[in-house]
């Protein structure tokens, strides 16, 4: 049966699916992100996602998901075994459902879930790659929000993906400088990376990897940077840009050094639910507060920013993020809530998607909010339309 297509290094870092996926065996399925914590994918009801994919493959029909049965949940240890899932943040090729393959990390299954971080960019570093690419790691900086992906493998293939990324795992290793030659095909140079923590990860508008995963620059990595020593980004420079620059002798500059990186194996990377945040009609006290208090606890009161108007039919609507109309940008304040017990939190989003009319009214996203104690990412409910309904509320409060 046909197979996903080799590893393209010239679009590196490669095509993504458009929703969480299921590589295995060299083929994908989509899934579903509807579970609990304990268990949080399923095969999906539609097996094929080859048609949404972003960017170009060759070959239209190679691979698709479609041409064989979906695999048995219990003959994949990535489903088999969610608590033995260990959780990375995919920025560069290892969201990528080819590379993956290439890589051999498909074999028991590996999953690609949407993921969101703050703090972080994915910038181009100073050298090619044993397939002739180059690759990019991650810097930080401040206030940067990365839309990404985490991949999920089980516990035991982490050796197989640590070789593949050069990581060195003893303390003594790490203080090393990374290999000069050149890495193969397949795996980095000794000392590339370092795996280390980038803080609180947002997953699939659904979970938060309270503390996530990532490999970061080793203690040689340089990366590209503009005259004005600004990191060279990814997807504001493609491949065939970073690959100009390295030719012409274009600035380079250490990587900033990773202070904390895990030594030895990898630590348990157990998902969480999101809290969430509202804003309205599901604030407490308010007219639709019964639908979830039974299941619900108030955290604190929180902020984000963006717009919020009055519907003018008993209910605010709120987009999040910075506007160009500054007269209606501002804080919209609401509620941080957790949900009591991880086992209701299907129902309760389930119960919240019923009213909010999602997707169509409203859609789920995750957003970033401040409390009294700092900021974390949370569920919210942002509108659909292109333009808000109503007129603007003054200092971004509802009060229905």
């Amino acid at each position: 049966m046909p197979h996903i297509p080799p590893f393209d290094p010239s679009s590196y870092p490669g095509p993504r699916p458009a929703g969480p996926v299921l590589v295995h065996r060299g083929r994908w399925w989509s899934l579903s992100v509807d579970g609990t914590v304990d268990a949080p994918v399923r095969l999906a009801d539609s097996p094929s996602v080859w048609d949404h994919l972003d960017g170009p493959i060759a070959g239209s029909d190679a691979g698709r998901a479609d041409a064989v049965g979906p695999p048995d949940p219990a003959d994949v240890p990535v489903l088999a075994e969610p608590d033995a899932v260990r959780y990375s943040v995919a920025y560069g090729s290892n969201a990528s459902p080819a590379r993956l393959v290439e890589k051999g990390l498909d074999h028991d299954g590996a999953i690609l879930l949407p993921a969101r971080l703050t703090g972080y960019v994915p910038a181009f570093e100073g050298r090619r790659t044993g397939y002739d690419a180059v690759p990019v790691t991650v810097v930080p900086a401040d206030g940067a929000h990365l839309d990404t992906w985490v991949l999920g493998i089980p516990a035991t293939a982490t050796a197989r993906l640590d070789r593949s990324e050069g990581r060195v795992t003893e303390p003594a290793g790490m203080a090393d400088p990374a290999a000069a030659n050149r890495d193969d095909a397949r795996h980095a140079p000794a000392g590339a990376y370092l795996l280390a923590p980038v803080g609180e990860v947002a997953v699939a508008d659904r979970f938060r990897l309270p503390i996530g995963l990532a490999y970061q620059p080793g203690p040689s990595t340089r990366v590209q940077v503009d005259d004005h020593g600004e990191p060279r980004t990814w997807p504001h420079v493609d491949q065939q840009q970073a690959v100009a620059h390295l030719d012409r002798g274009g600035p380079l500059q250490d990587a900033p050094p990773v202070d904390d990186a895990v030594v030895g194996s990898w630590p348990s990377t157990p998902l969480d639910d999101l809290p969430l945040f509202v804003y309205g009609s599901l604030r407490p006290g308010a007219a639709a507060w019964a639908i979830i208090a039974d299941a619900v606890e108030v955290v604190a009161d929180a902020t984000t920013e963006g717009q919020l108007h009055d519907s003018g039919h008993g209910w605010p609507a709120a987009r999040f993020g910075p506007y160009t109309d500054a007269a209606t940008t501002g804080d919209v304040h609401g509620s941080l809530l957790a949900v009591r017990h991880p086992a209701v939190a299907p129902r309760v989003l389930a119960q919240m998607d019923a009213y909010e009319g999602a997707p169509e009214l409203f859609h789920r996203t995750t957003i970033r909010v401040h409390t009294a104690d700092g900021s974390r990412w949370a569920i919210a409910y942002t509108w659909s339309g292109t333009t808000l309904p109503g007129t603007p509320l003054p200092g971004g409060r509802w009060r229905g």
